[in-house]
C-alpha cells in the first residue's frame, strides 16, 4: 500500500463517535468477505484531484488487494512516471475498466482473520452470494467510469458514487451521499 499509494483518510463528520459495534459485529459475522455500502468509500486519485478507481464499502483484505492492483493498472494505463496524463491516457483508463475481471468463477479466499472485537466470522456457502454481490458492484463501478467521456474529479464524485446498500452510520450533520438511482435494491444491512 505505502509503495504505491499515499494513504490518507477523511470523516465526512469529524464530531461522530459511535462505540456501539453491534452492527458491525453482525455484519462481520455474516459479511466479513464484503459489504459494499455507502458508509465509507475508498478513491484512488490522482494529484490533480482525478478520480481513477474507487469502491464503496468493505473488502476482505484478499479482495481489496484485488481492488488496488485494478487501480494500479488504469494509473499505469493512463500515467506517466510523472503522474502526467498520457496521451489517449483516458482512453487507456477506460480500456482497462472495460476489461474487468476474467469471466470464470469468483471466489474469495478465506479470511486470514476470523474474529474482530470478539465476533467470530465462519465462512459458509451464504458468504458465496456476498462475495458476488461483490464482484457485481464492481462490474457496475467500471461499467459508470466506462461510460464516463473523462475521469472525474474527487469533489464531483465524493458525494454522488455508486454504491451497493444504502448502511450508513454518521451523524446528522454529514453530507449525504446521493441515491444512486441504478442500483436495481435497496438492501439494508439489518
Amino acid at each position: 500500500m505505502n509503495r504505491h499509494f499515499v494513504p490518507a483518510w477523511h470523516n465526512r463528520a469529524p464530531r461522530f463517535a459511535n462505540d456501539d459495534y453491534s452492527q458491525e459485529a453482525r455484519i462481520f459475522k455474516h459479511s466479513a468477505e464484503a459489504f459494499p455500502t455507502k458508509n465509507i468509500c475508498t478513491f484512488v486519485v490522482a494529484p490533480d484531484g482525478a478520480v481513477l478507481h474507487y469502491v464503496a464499502g468493505y473488502l476482505s483484505p484478499s479482495l481489496f488487494l484485488d481492488f488496488l492492483r485494478e487501480a494500479l493498472d488504469v494509473r499505469h494505463a493512463a500515467f506517466d512516471a510523472h503522474m502526467t496524463l498520457r496521451r489517449n491516457g483516458f482512453e487507456r483508463a477506460r480500456d482497462v475498466h472495460l476489461r474487468g475481471r476474467p469471466a470464470g468463477p469468483r471466489e474469495a479466499a478465506i479470511l486470514a482473520i476470523p474474529s474482530y472485537r470478539g465476533t467470530t466470522h465462519v465462512h459458509t456457502a451464504d458468504c458465496d452470494g456476498v462475495i458476488q454481490n461483490a464482484w457485481e458492484y464492481a462490474d457496475r463501478v467500471r461499467e459508470h467510469f466506462a461510460a464516463m467521456n473523462q475521469l472525474p474529479q474527487l469533489d464531483t464524485i465524493r458525494y454522488a458514487y455508486r454504491y451497493g446498500s444504502d448502511f450508513a452510520e454518521e451523524s446528522e450533520d454529514a453530507t449525504a451521499i446521493a441515491w444512486d438511482s441504478t442500483i436495481p435494491y435497496r438492501g439494508k444491512a439489518d
